[in-house]
């Protein structure tokens, strides 16, 4: 089994991606508290890690937008999100 960090569980980058798209958005700035996901984002060359299909669809949903840039920002800058997360996760399935 292999261990995915949770900034890619559910991949919450491609959602992002595809919903600003469904938005018609011309340019977006994405940010998690993953920093090697930023940084594998961020970078042109292919990624050759066990995250390089993910981080290769998420490349891959890009076309359409003048700009998208990947940040970090640490979880206690995020706190908020962390809160809904944990909250949505009680909730009965659709």
């Amino acid at each position: 089994m292999l261990a995915i960090p949770l900034a890619l569980m559910g991949s919450p980058d491609m959602l992002t991606v595809i919903f600003a798209q469904d938005l018609m958005f011309r340019s977006i700035h994405v940010e998690g508290d993953s920093p090697t996901v930023t940084k594998k984002l961020n970078n042109a060359k292919s990624d050759k890690s066990v995250l390089g299909p993910i981080i290769q669809d998420v490349k891959g949903k890009m076309w359409g937008f003048n700009s998208v840039t990947f940040g970090f920002v640490g979880r206690s800058a995020n706190a908020a999100v962390h809160v809904l997360a944990r909250s949505g996760r009680r909730l009965p399935a659709p």
